[in-house]
C-alpha cells in the first residue's frame, strides 16, 4: 500500500514538472464558482481547506479579507512549492503568509 502511494506521488511531482497541470490556474468559471459558494455561505472569514490545491491557483480568486485562513494540501511537492512562491508574490504580508503555509 505504501508502494503505491511513492509512486502515485511520483507521477504528480513529474506531471506537475512537465507542466501537465497548467491549464488549470486559467479556469476562471470554476474557481469563480467556488468563490461564489464561500460567500455564499456567509460565514464571517471562514477557514478553508483546499484538498488537492496544485498550484494554489483558488488564492487568485479569493479576496485577502474574505478568508482568515486557507490550508493547501497536494500530494506533489513540486506543485506546493511552486504554490508557496505563488503566494509570497500575491500576499506581501509575511503573518498572513503564516496562516497560509
Amino acid at each position: 500500500r505504501r508502494l503505491f502511494w511513492i509512486k502515485k506521488r511520483f507521477s504528480w511531482n513529474y506531471k506537475f514538472f512537465i507542466g501537465k497541470w497548467d491549464y488549470i490556474e486559467n479556469e476562471f468559471p470554476r474557481y469563480t464558482k467556488i468563490v461564489e459558494h464561500i460567500n455564499y455561505c456567509d460565514i464571517n472569514k471562514p477557514k478553508i481547506l483546499d484538498l488537492g490545491c496544485g498550484f494554489g491557483s483558488l488564492c487568485k480568486y479569493l479576496k485577502e479579507d474574505n478568508f482568515s485562513s486557507l490550508l493547501g494540501v497536494d500530494l506533489s511537492d513540486t506543485a506546493i512549492i511552486t504554490m508557496q512562491i505563488f503566494l509570497l508574490l500575491i500576499f506581501k504580508n509575511l503573518k498572513q503568509m503564516k496562516n497560509l503555509i
